[in-house]
């Protein structure tokens, strides 16, 4: 009972970041959620992040400073299964376990499969990816140097948000939208990140704000171990999230990702699982408003009823 408690715990989980708090964390049944805030110096409001079936994100922030501000994006709010950068587990794994060498992920045929919609401005610089940390010598507590690799898949971007580096080359790769599948044209960036980490960016041209993607990542890192010698680098887990930057000093944007499976030629997990993307006619306008609304109310005593009961079955069985 239990840890049937706990599953339905860890299945309703909000968190809240801002300048104070850049990391905030809470793991799910699989991998975990963190606010990541990490260029962010300062700011009102904050960015909150809620599972209850879909996963929502509002970014609701102003009056922002970044630390380092020759970088564009000041944070990127995720869902993260595996390890992080750093080694260090995002949560619960089952099936499917990292880190792993770059080329068994690739003989393994991982996909992933995403049910979303992003509501965000134009002129806010934006995009939807994945992010993947590719690693030597992976140890826990110790980032990423200089050979590492970072490889990020971005599904969608706005028009004032570029790749890091310069267009390196350019390839075709099949993507499945709302169950149609493309050659798509992805443009790869190739650039240079902290500690001399190299960065590759895919850029899709056919950029996706809300539906139903499916990706064969598998695709994508054989042309990674092309450019240059990574077989026998960890890939150290996968993320998801949103890149943003500012605009007019601050940045409000909502993503809900309804489904999200990860999978292999084997197994697969879903870390996210709800119901279909609603059409274009039930999406919310983007808010600037910084106050919880009834929905994270609700969730919020929904967290609190499930710990309550979670203390009165460990009480009531050290009792007995």
């Amino acid at each position: 009972m239990i840890s049937n408690l706990l599953m339905l715990f860890l299945a309703f989980s909000c968190i809240t970041g801002n300048a104070l708090s850049l990391y905030s964390y809470s793991p799910l049944k699989y991998g975990g959620i963190n606010t990541d805030l990490w260029n962010l110096s300062s700011a009102s409001g904050n960015v909150t992040m809620c599972v209850n079936g879909t996963l929502r994100a509002n970014v609701n922030l102003t009056s922002i400073s970044e630390k380092d501000p020759n970088d564009v994006v000041a944070g990127y709010p995720e869902i993260g299964y595996g390890r992080n950068l750093e080694d260090e587990s995002w949560g619960p794994e089952e099936y499917l376990y990292f880190p792993l060498e770059l080329n068994k992920f690739v003989s393994f045929n991982y996909s992933a499969s995403i049910s979303y919609r992003l509501n965000v401005p134009k002129n806010l610089p934006n995009d939807f990816s994945f992010d993947f940390w590719v690693e030597n010598r992976p140890s826990p507590g110790h980032s990423p140097g200089p050979g590492d690799l970072e490889v990020m898949i971005w599904l969608y971007h706005t028009p004032s948000l570029y790749p890091a580096g310069d267009p390196y080359l350019t390839l075709t790769l099949p993507v499945t939208v709302n169950g149609v599948t493309e050659n798509v044209e992805w443009t790869i960036y190739n650039g240079t990140g902290g500690a001399n980490t190299r960065i590759l960016t895919f850029e899709s041209d056919e950029p996706v704000d809300s539906g139903t993607v499916l990706i064969d990542l598998s695709y994508f890192f054989e042309e990674v171990e092309l450019l240059g010698n990574y077989s026998s680098f960890f890939l150290m887990g996968v993320e998801l999230g949103t890149e943003f930057g500012t605009f007019n000093g601050g940045a409000h944007l909502s993503l809900y990702v309804y489904n999200y499976t990860l999978q292999n030629k084997s197994y697969g997990i879903e870390l996210v699982t709800s119901s279909p993307v609603p059409s274009s006619s039930t999406s919310q306008p983007v808010t600037a408003s910084t106050s919880p609304n009834s929905f994270y109310i609700a969730e919020l005593a929904l967290v609190v009823i499930i710990f309550t009961l979670i203390v009165i079955a460990v009480y009531g069985r050290r009792r007995r």
